[in-house]
């Protein structure tokens, strides 16, 4: 997704929206996390996320009833977090960044907080 452009006097990467299944309605990072942290541990009704590791490493976990899928993210690398998938982002090393890209505005009512919800969705 991130197209890396690196010379001696320093690197540049960049991602063409046109790219993406959607156009970015909001955009935000994570940082100063400390090693071994778990962020995320909740999933989306509507909500499609592109985790991008700007720098360190991240393990991302993904779980749906079908399926649980661990990737490793370092500097560049990204996914996809569906909605209806429970994410899990485990820090891996010290001043790690991730930019997330979001396909919808904020909306607290559209998070899932309990897992069972996303096993329960899927079996319907």
């Amino acid at each position: 997704m991130l197209k890396h452009y690196r010379e001696d006097r320093g690197n540049l990467s960049c991602l063409d929206f046109n790219e993406l299944d959607f156009k970015p309605k909001r955009i935000y990072y994570v940082s100063d996390v400390p090693l071994g942290e778990i962020r995320g541990q909740h999933g989306h009704k509507k909500d499609r996320q592109y985790l991008i590791c700007l720098r360190g490493k991240i393990e991302v976990k993904m779980i749906t009833k079908e399926s649980i899928i661990v990737t490793i993210l370092n500097e560049g690398d990204s996914c996809l977090l569906d909605i209806w998938t429970w994410g899990e982002q485990k820090y891996l090393a010290e001043d790690s960044i991730m930019l997330v890209l979001c396909s919808e505005e904020y909306d607290p009512d559209e998070y899932i907080h309990n897992i069972d919800e996303i096993f329960e969705r899927n079996s319907n």
